[in-house]
């Protein structure tokens, strides 16, 4: 009986010592915790310090300087919405440089048609658009600046497709404002208008209405009497499938023009399906780039 009593008492004894090993590695895993997180936050607060840094800057200068600042903290913060969190600390950083009253050289260009666009926009600079026009100057400015930093991430980014229809509406402006003379009025010109959309959808994204406001914002300012509305889809799906889904973009698109202003008798719609695409696949493939619409503004 006695050896029992003695097993028991250290068996007893045991657990106890094990239960104290585990309390104390217990406690100093909570400490390396604890510790890791106090480490972490300097870093999750300098994530979303940038921007609140911005909201809180006091902007001064010109008129042509706080208009920069406003329409760069105006991106920062609707990026920052859609969770585009670099995106929107770039433009955050921009209106900050902009706040203490500092002008800021636009963007260098990435394309051939964004070099011509930088051309117009220094021509622009040159007729004096930073105190004649200031605040549709900064705005023309901040548009070809996210242009040309969104479709440098991504080329195909709604964001950046959305900033280049804005920048060549405000661009028409500005020069007509600054050099009306220069402006011949020789009527409209054809212009395309693209929205992508996701698969196997025909709705219209908010950045796809964008661009579809600004493909009506041109026509109705410039006076096309014709448009044409054409609805594309990537090779994912059978052909017969993927005319119907292209009709229904093509519809949808349509829909949403004519609650813009446009008038149903101008507009005529055409589904492609997966011919036609934009970048070349093989069958069956999922590509972005494919599955879209284009608006063509007809004289």
């Amino acid at each position: 009986m006695r050896q029992m009593i003695d097993g028991a008492a250290h068996a007893l004894m045991g657990m106890q010592g094990q239960r104290s090993v585990n309390h104390k590695w217990s406690r100093l895993s909570a400490i390396r915790s604890f510790l890791g997180m106090m480490l972490l936050l300097p870093l999750l607060s300098a994530c979303s310090s940038l921007l609140q840094e911005a909201e809180g800057a006091a902007a001064s200068g010109t008129v042509f300087q706080k208009a920069l600042y406003s329409s760069n903290m105006s991106l920062a913060q609707k990026r920052s919405a859609a969770g585009a969190d670099n995106a929107a600390d770039f433009y955050a950083s921009r209106a900050l440089s902009a706040a203490p009253g500092a002008d800021m050289a636009p963007l260098a260009a990435q394309s051939s048609e964004q070099v011509d666009a930088k051309r117009r926009l220094d021509a622009a600079f040159a007729l004096g658009g930073r105190s004649k026009v200031a605040e549709l100057m900064a705005n023309t400015q901040t548009a070809y600046d996210c242009w040309v930093y969104e479709t440098s991430v991504d080329v195909a980014s709604p964001a950046g497709l959305s900033c280049r229809n804005d920048f060549i509406a405000r661009m028409v402006r500005l020069e007509e404002q600054l050099a009306p003379k220069l402006v011949q009025p020789i009527g409209p010109t054809q212009a395309t208008y693209t929205v992508y959309f996701s698969f196997d959808e025909s709705l219209i994204s908010a950045e796809a209405l964008e661009v579809l406001t600004a493909a009506i914002d041109q026509a109705r300012r410039e006076g096309h009497s014709r448009i044409h509305i054409g609805g594309y889809t990537d090779s994912a799906g059978s052909a017969e499938y993927n005319d119907g889904l292209s009709v229904r973009r093509a519809e949808m698109m349509e829909t949403v023009l004519i609650e813009l202003g446009a008038l149903e008798e101008a507009i005529e719609i055409m589904g492609y399906g997966e011919t036609f695409p934009q970048v070349q696949t093989g069958d069956g493939v999922r590509e972005p780039l494919n599955r879209r619409g284009v608006v063509t503004l007809l004289p």
